[in-house]
């Protein structure tokens, strides 16, 4: 079984960055604890908390986990450092975690805590959604510049969708959505064929992967885009 949006991985393989550094409760009610040296926990046991931290990283090796209240519950992570946020290991929570970082780009995951486990190639579907968040990402260099870009990972339950021409009853329902100028209207009907880029350095293959990826768990993979606000939609099945 695949716990698919539970974790995150943003990058290539990183080393043990030390995790989060220098936490504290600013608002609400929480507290920080490191079991390991790759371990770090909050619990939180106000609807809303506000913490403060001097980096917050997530090696390869490392995992972050938040106990909130609720799946409505909501933990504001400001990072008052002067350098960007490397996400490379898990940050997992049973309700939203927002990451605000000036100096790099803020991940906010609006995550459904009701949608059930199911089976899938995990490493498939984890590349796939890498794929895309690494596609949001790439678009946001002007945006991340400036101390306002955005990507949001939002999962919900979807019911009566058709998938590859078959009827579901239930399906995930994921969004990536990024705040980006957009893709460009000659590249929207190719943006999925392999070697098509909007980039001078890039190697047009994520894309494709994805929607290989995802169509090969028996989902579909599809977008909206316009300027200021790029929507990836993934569908797989559930039941």
């Amino acid at each position: 079984m695949a716990t698919f949006a539970a974790s995150l991985s943003i990058g290539a393989s990183s080393a043990a960055m030390a995790g989060p550094t220098g936490g504290t409760v600013v608002q609400g009610q929480g507290t920080i604890s490191t079991p390991s040296s790759t371990q770090t926990v909050i619990n939180q046991s106000s609807q809303q908390l506000t913490l403060n931290w001097s980096s917050f990283n997530v090696g390869s090796n490392e995992s972050v986990r938040f106990y909130q209240p609720s799946s409505s519950s909501v933990a504001f992570n400001r990072i008052l450092g002067q350098s960007a946020s490397q996400i490379f290991g898990r940050i997992d929570a049973n309700g939203q975690v927002v990451l605000i970082n000036p100096n790099g780009l803020l991940i906010d995951r609006d995550y459904d805590a009701s949608v059930p486990e199911f089976r899938g190639d995990r490493e498939q579907l984890i590349q796939a959604l890498l794929n895309v968040v690494r596609n949001a990402a790439q678009a946001l260099h002007a945006r991340i510049a400036t101390g306002d870009a955005c990507v949001q990972l939002r999962t919900r339950v979807a019911q009566q969708v058709t998938m590859l021409r078959r009827p579901c009853r239930l399906a995930l329902d994921l969004r990536v959505i990024d705040n980006g100028p957009g893709i460009p209207e000659e590249l929207k009907e190719r943006v999925f064929d392999p070697l098509v880029s909007g980039r001078e350095s890039g190697s047009g293959l994520g894309l494709s992967l994805a929607q290989e990826f995802i169509h090969q768990n028996g989902g579909t993979i599809d977008f909206e885009s316009v300027p200021g606000r790029t929507d990836f939609r993934i569908l797989l099945p559930l039941r």
